[in-house]
């Protein structure tokens, strides 16, 4: 037992700081949940079959061609499938974080004593721990883990471990190496869930073969295995890329965001900001528990307006500059490539930079799939910026040994230096370091509501196709655009309800990537807040909807009145067409008796009528309401000049004129079989 604390003691004391981390931050009864959360444990088998089948996301609202990498989350929910054996599922994501977090640690620790410092240096285990502490525990960590997405846990907990294994396959060319290699490629699958990460582990790769080696075979036996683990996912998504990058960037929730989200993000990437590992998440404001809008971290922002913390950055960032000059005046173009991202990086968060800053601009110009991919450059290149940091504060500390003339600095100013990372960190020893309101309990009407809606609509189809059901269920209130919700229980986030039903959900969370869905919504909303019961009827028939949930449990902050409860309750008990199904506590479902027999999202219509033009968006289908189902084509039996008479949107997607006539508003089209243009006066639209 003795000689193995003295040769892995450093392995021991950072699962011992991480047991501290989870005992310090963990509370009991809970689930983390919340902002962008990945939750298969609500439903296991649905969610297995999601990620198989997961090139068309039939559940994600009227279905659509999947824009994220939904099928790269396999390896987490077979994980977290055999870890439900063992523990109760509300520990499941609270267990998978930390892990990860530990992980990343680890991997840092055997990069840097394996491959990057030397087995042949003094204390170059006690160097490496430190290098490993401080990955764990940097501000940029703190940040990614404090509302955690999978994705970015992942992609730290295997960053290392990646980079140490084609290290050593590109410098030996052993089989054995490649194997080790493929292996993380497939436990880090998830990391792809967010594409624009995998580009960051690439291009770490390529930088290594860059200055490492320049065996060609062995580079394209690496990038055969990366391809063919990662194809699966990545052939299906470059198509989603090639085909539909274009909805994406029109989505009306990007449109409001994106400028916005960026803009936040270039407000933290001056030099000062990006030096001491700042993001924007210092600054995201959210409704708290007692009804105010405060700074998610502030127990963080209050620690960091420190003296204490301000000198303790100070050094972290002298160690890393010292580490980055030894490396050039060197020359060990072994390390350049740690050197190279560390600068790719820092220019990428330095988006406030003079020079830097105007050609970040350019490149989001040219490129606005770029610019939208990389809104948050900071979630997308913050670890990657952390990775090199670590790695340099180690060389750092390795070069001031050289530089001393010692062959290694004193035991004591290791400890030191690891007690000031541990106090860098101190807010996450004291519960901080997850968001707050991410740990709440998930009432038990929701898993009540799981068990009723998955014992509904049982498909019985063949194993080639994989069970489905196959109904459409709407999730009230709507009552924006936003698909950010808020709970009375403290939950705010995108969503969890579609990881634990089996229908098809209705819900703005998948807008993005569709532009059907955002529509549904225009029409939805406007039916509602119109309180038009016969419209609201035609909507449930386009878009065969069979089921309604009604969420008492949401609620809007800034606009309560807005949720319309009550008067979507009346419109609801108003029609023949929607009876209550079931009711739990605050959640209410209603069946619809839809018109017309759906198997498979599918029904058979014959003799449908031809309606002209083919329209984008609106928020009221006259065609569907007069004509019922209908066929859209340029030549057509019925023309709607106007279909598009919508300004929910930007004005400058409108599909007409709009001309000034005296107090009147014209609007003006051009029929595609008329000379003259057809004029419509609307007296109602008067200047007042």
């Amino acid at each position: 037992m003795k000689r193995f604390l003295r040769d892995n003691w450093a392995i021991v004391i950072l699962f011992f700081v991480e047991l501290i981390l989870f005992a310090t931050n963990y509370t009991p009864g809970t689930y983390l949940v919340g902002w962008d959360a990945v939750m298969p444990e609500l439903n296991f088998a649905e969610n297995f079959k999601r990620n198989v089948f997961s090139v068309w996301q039939e559940y994600r609202g009227v279905g659509l061609l999947d824009g994220m990498s939904h099928a790269a989350n396999l390896p987490h929910t077979l994980f977290l499938w055999v870890l439900h054996f063992v523990l109760p599922l509300n520990l499941l994501r609270y267990f998978f974080i930390f892990l990860m977090h530990v992980t990343g640690g680890l991997g840092m620790y055997f990069l840097l004593r394996k491959k990057i410092l030397g087995s042949h240096l003094r204390g170059v285990n006690l160097i490496a721990f430190v290098g490993a502490l401080f990955y764990l525990f940097n501000l940029a960590t703190i940040q990614m883990f404090y509302a955690p997405l999978e994705a970015f846990a992942v992609h730290f907990a295997f960053l290392p471990w990646l980079v140490s294994s084609i290290i050593s396959y590109l410098s030996t060319g052993k089989s054995r190496d490649l194997v080790l290699f493929a292996v993380f490629s497939i436990v880090s699958l998830p990391q792809a869930f967010v594409p624009q990460l995998f580009l960051v582990c690439i291009f770490l790769v390529f930088l290594n073969f860059l200055f490492n080696s320049r065996n060609f075979k062995r580079l394209a036996m690496a990038a055969a295995v990366i391809f063919a683990i990662n194809a699966f996912w990545g052939l299906p998504y470059a198509y989603s890329v090639l085909t539909n990058s274009g909805t994406i960037l029109e989505a009306k929730i990007n449109q409001m965001s994106s400028p916005d989200i960026f803009a936040k993000n270039q407000a933290r990437g001056n030099l000062s900001d990006v030096a001491t590992l700042r993001g924007f998440m210092l600054d995201v404001v959210e409704y708290d528990k007692y009804g105010q809008n405060l700074p998610i971290m502030q127990s963080w922002i209050t620690h960091l307006n420190n003296t204490g913390f301000t000198l303790l950055a100070i050094i972290f960032f002298s160690l890393a500059f010292v580490g980055f000059a030894g490396v050039i005046y060197s020359r060990q173009k072994a390390l350049y490539p740690f050197v190279i991202a560390f600068l790719a990086a820092f220019l990428v968060l330095g988006n406030d930079i003079l020079i830097v800053k105007q050609v970040n601009e350019l490149i989001r110009n040219i490129f606005p799939a770029v610019g939208e991919a990389f809104r948050f450059p900071f979630t997308k290149f913050a670890t990657l910026f952390a990775f090199c940091y670590s790695i340099l504060i180690a060389l750092g500390i390795s070069e001031l040994s050289l530089r001393l003339r010692t062959k290694y600095l004193h035991t004591t100013f290791y400890i030191l230096l690891s007690v000031c990372i541990l106090l860098y960190a101190l807010p996450a020893f004291r519960g901080s370091f997850f968001f707050d309101s991410l740990k709440v309990s998930i009432p038990e009407e929701y898993k009540e509501t799981f068990e009723f809606l998955n014992n509904q609509d049982k498909g019985t189809l063949t194993l080639a196709d994989a069970q489905v059901k196959n109904t459409r269920i709407a999730i009230l209130p709507q009552s924006t655009f936003w698909s950010w919700r808020f709970h009375d229980n403290g939950y705010r986030g995108s969503g969890f309800l579609w990881y634990g039903i089996p229908q098809a959900s209705l819900d703005r969370a998948f807008d993005p990537w569709s532009d059907k869905n955002e529509n549904y919504y225009w029409e939805l909303s406007y039916a509602l807040y119109s309180k038009n019961v016969l419209l609201l009827e035609s909507i449930l028939e386009k878009y065969q909807i069979s089921w309604i949930l009604v969420d008492g449990n949401v609620i809007n902050p800034n606009s309560p009145k807005s949720l319309f409860y009550d008067e979507i309750y009346e419109m609801l008990s108003s029609t023949a067409k929607v009876e209550v199904a079931q009711s739990y506590d605050k959640i209410k479902i209603y069946r619809v008796n839809l018109a017309t027999s759906v198997q498979k999202y599918v029904y058979v219509a014959s003799n449908l009528p031809i309606v002209a033009p083919v329209y984008k968006r609106n928020n009221y289908d006259a065609a569907y309401i007069e004509k019922g189902d209908y066929v859209s084509l340029p030549n057509a039996d019925y023309y709607y000049p106007f279909r598009s008479l919508f300004t929910g949107r930007a004005q400058s997607e409108i599909e007409f004129e709009i001309q000034e006539k005296g107090d009147y508003f014209v609007f003006r089209k051009n029929l595609p079989s008329i000379s003259s243009d057809y004029i419509v006066e609307i007296p109602e639209i008067k200047r007042e």
